[in-house]
């Protein structure tokens, strides 16, 4: 009892702690320490889960879905009916390289003076050496009703071979570096109402490791409508249609 009455003085109305007996004050937290922390915790346990060291390996989001993508398996379908193909997790945590980028030229546009039209693909190294990744691509004519609905056919003797051309057939990239190759379409080489589509594939010594869909199309010719050219015929001065 004469600890207690020493620790805590009466006062008329309150209790006074005797500053002996005070709490100490609760240490200041900086907050942006304390996120870095629990961000460098969840990285460690990410490396630890896929066999990584800290500080090594460690994908972006952006870099993840491209892994992602680079290394799916072909499903046997075209870009257009599939994508890329079927994601394997395990292939995209240890690729020794990551491709990035579309091989998506869209729908040709057709005009007097057709524009050609170009796509880049990254290459980027997760390796420690350097590597060399030899590039094929490959364009089917998957038009449906022509053989795209069954899936992927030869390409059309119609199109020409140079009607889809490459900068690079290989790439040489130091470790962890990135390097690029252009991809490129020529309109006026593709027949209207054409669909190509295919895969862009790179190889390290001879073992495929990453994939990047291609396609394009290229429209039915312009045909104008009967009544738009019926319009155009219309005598103002006899107020006639003509028949």
């Amino acid at each position: 009892m004469q600890a207690t009455a020493n620790a805590c003085r009466k006062l008329p109305g309150r209790t006074r702690i005797a500053p002996d007996r005070a709490p100490s004050p609760l240490p200041r937290v900086n907050c942006e320490t304390a996120h870095k922390g629990a961000r460098e915790k969840r990285a460690q346990a990410q490396n630890c889960r896929s066999g990584r060291e800290p500080g090594s390996g460690v994908l972006s989001h952006a870099k993840l879905k491209a892994a992602l993508a680079s290394t799916a398996v072909d499903g046997g379908y075209t870009p257009y009916q599939g994508g890329t193909g079927l994601i394997d997790v395990d292939a995209a945590l240890d690729a020794p390289v990551i491709a990035s980028g579309s091989g998506d030229f869209g729908m040709l546009t057709w005009g007097e003076e057709p524009v050609l039209v170009e796509r880049t693909v990254e290459f980027t190294s997760r390796s420690d050496a350097e590597l060399t990744v030899d590039l094929e691509a490959t364009m089917h004519d998957t038009t449906p009703g022509s053989g795209g609905e069954e899936g992927p056919g030869p390409l059309s003797a119609d199109v020409p071979f140079d009607a889809f051309t490459m900068d690079a057939e290989s790439l040489s990239i130091p470790a962890g570096e990135t390097r690029a190759v252009t991809m490129t379409v020529d309109p006026a080489k593709v027949p209207a109402g054409t669909q190509l589509s295919g895969a862009l594939v790179g190889s390290v010594d001879g073992q495929p490791v990453t994939r990047t869909a291609l396609g394009t199309v290229a429209p039915e010719s312009y045909k104008p409508h009967a009544s738009a050219r019926c319009a155009s015929e219309y005598s103002g001065e006899s107020g006639a249609w003509p028949l």
